[in-house]
């Protein structure tokens, strides 16, 4: 019977621990969410001052897209993007020792998975 109250005590205290600290997670969760949008904005303005120049002229924008979309996605935004005179030079680069370069920035904000 004592072990009984002992064990109905343990998970009353359990439910409550895992009630608190899901809250919690849930407050932290918004702070760092917000924290991050805000550094991927500042890096996406960053780079693209330092590619395109000043004054900045570009819009800022959250897409999500599914993965077997990617190549699609990206020449839909390159076409949009490139000035025609610079067409050539935009795209992935086949030689290792050079960088893809595009006519827009792109900042992936991905999800760790969890094992």
């Amino acid at each position: 019977m004592r072990e009984q109250e002992q064990k109905s005590q343990l998970t009353i205290e359990l439910n409550t621990l895992n009630m608190k600290l899901l809250r919690e997670s849930k407050a932290f969760f918004d702070d760092l969410f917000q924290a991050l949008i805000h550094l991927k904005i500042m890096r996406v303005f960053i780079d693209g001052v330092l590619r395109f120049g000043i004054p900045p002229k570009f819009s800022i924008c959250i897409m999500k897209w599914e993965k077997n979309r990617d190549k699609k996605i990206r020449d839909a935004l390159t076409r949009e993007f490139a000035e025609e005179h610079l067409a050539d030079v935009y795209g992935e680069k086949v030689d290792n020792q050079d960088e893809d370069y595009f006519p827009y920035i792109l900042s992936e904000i991905t999800c760790p998975e969890f094992l």
